[in-house]
């Protein structure tokens, strides 16, 4: 949530999408997480499941400034939010995921409604966002529009090693293990509950003899923004890698946090293959026209 920063100011804020085709059973893991959640009385830090303004957007962050918002169909969204026929309502959520991503250690200030009631402010928002599509609809919304604005270099995409595993019998768990929500109950002393009026500094997640690696991590990602047509999607690269080398780091030590080697070594090989994956994808099946569409 709010409580952690790295020695950046890096926060833990991630957005995620899963990609597997049609019938892999890509709602599993939204429910389970929901259900964890729920079990542990989290469940203020779930956000909606469907995007209905813009507006409706900001006053959930603001009532809620830590959740996670789970969103099927994300490419679906993704091309709806790219259409030129879209509604401005809609069109609004995608610039306010872009500000919501680059906010979350600071002020996020959302503007005055027109009522003149006054300014809505958000504390160090925490919006993350885990999606499910198939890979042909996220296909759909690949244009270079989206490579060059940013909002794809942001996203972790995670595809499956294997797509159908093979079917077993036991029906497995409805709901995550006793033991799992147990442990997460024991985190609400520490994560709060979710006050958007909660000014608490945050704890620095430390990385002491990791500097050297921080900065290979950075050079790669400087080394990689000059390739052409692809670069942009680098842009997030090593924000990325410290997030989810923070969330390891904090998973094991609450009270004094500390990244190691490989936790950096874990987070970089995530990344990169979910960058390299969307690179692919943009040098082979982006187009911008019938005519491209047609050479590709």
């Amino acid at each position: 949530g709010r409580c952690y920063a790295s020695p950046m100011d890096t926060r833990t804020n991630l957005y995620t999408v899963g990609v597997a085709p049609t019938g892999a059973g890509k709602d599993h893991s939204r429910k389970y997480i929901k259900n964890l959640l729920l079990e542990a009385k989290l469940g203020t830090f779930l956000g909606g499941d469907a995007l209905i303004s813009g507006a409706g957007l900001i006053n959930s962050i603001e009532k809620k400034p830590s959740q996670i918002m789970h969103i099927d169909e994300f490419g679906m969204l993704l091309a709806e939010l790219k259409n030129k026929n879209t509604g401005s309502h809609l069109k609004m959520c995608a610039r306010l995921f872009l500000e919501f991503y680059s906010s979350s250690n600071a002020t996020y200030y959302a503007g005055q409604y027109a009522d003149g009631r006054k300014q809505v402010t958000i504390e160090n928002p925490n919006v993350c966002i885990y999606g499910s599509t198939t890979l042909a609809k996220y296909i759909e919304a690949l244009d270079r529009s989206v490579i060059t604005s940013g909002e794809l270099n942001r996203y972790i995409i995670i595809k499956p090693e294997i797509e159908f595993p093979q079917r077993i019998k036991s029906r497995g768990r409805t709901k995550p293990h006793q033991s799992i929500i147990d442990a997460w109950i024991a985190l609400v002393p520490m994560f709060g509950t979710n006050n958007p009026d909660d000014k608490t500094p945050p704890k620095q997640v430390v990385w002491d003899w990791c500097e050297d690696r921080v900065w290979q991590i950075q050079l790669w990602q400087d080394k990689k923004i000059q390739e052409h047509l692809t670069g942009p999607l680098w842009a997030r690269y090593a924000e990325n890698v410290i997030k989810v080398a923070m969330i390891a780091a904090i998973s094991r030590n609450q009270i004094r946090p500390h990244i190691e080697i490989e936790d950096f070594d874990d987070a970089e090989d995530l990344v990169k293959k979910s960058v390299e994956f969307m690179a692919t994808l943009a040098l082979t099946q982006m187009h911008d026209s019938e005519h491209e569409r047609i050479c590709n």
